[in-house]
This record gives C-alpha cells, structure tokens and sequence, in this order.
C-alpha cells in the first residue's frame, strides 16, 4: 500500500523548475518517495479548474505521513521558494489517494 497524489502544473521556467527537481531529489529519496509518472503535456483538452498545465505527474510515498514529513521539511520549504515559484505560475493537486 503507497499514498499518492496527482498532481498538475503549468511550468513558465523550464531551466529553474529542472533546478528545483534536482535539489529536491535526494529529500524525496530520504521519505522513500518517488516519481511514478512524470508527464509533458503538449495541450489541455479539459479541466474542471478551467485552468490549462503542461505538466502532470504522480508523487508516490509509504503513506501519509511520509507526504507530509517531505512538504513540511524546512529544506524542501526553502528550495520550494527560491525555485519552484519562480518556475511554476499554477499548482494543482488533482487527486490523493491511498494504493493497494
């Protein structure tokens, strides 16, 4: 059983959001999460924000608790502002859910 989450972005930086991937890589290997699926998205055809992305990918963890250890560590918070705002203009947690 993992935790999951979905989630969607509309990517302005490609350099700086490439940057922020490699520096949070090893806090996502330290809480034993990966990236299950890690899409470029060439056009939106429907969302229910009305928002478009041209990213989508699946965050996966042991469980919960896991997740939130990772988006609460001061590190990741830190990397997260100099970096991901920078690069990303929307967020959007799409789904998350517990897989068997």
């Amino acid at each position: 059983m993992s935790f999951e989450m979905l989630i969607g972005l509309l990517v302005i930086d490609q350099e700086t959001y490439g940057r922020y991937r490699e520096e949070i890589a090893p806090l996502l290997q330290s809480v034993n999460g990966r990236f299950r699926y890690d899409v470029d998205v060439a056009r939106t055809l429907k969302s229910e924000s009305g928002q478009d992305i041209n990213r989508l990918f699946v965050l996966e963890f042991p469980d919960r608790a896991h997740k939130e250890r990772f988006f609460e560590d001061p590190k990741y918070r830190d990397i997260r502002a100099r970096l991901f705002a920078r690069s990303v203009e929307r967020s959007e947690v799409i789904a998350e859910y517990t897989r068997t």
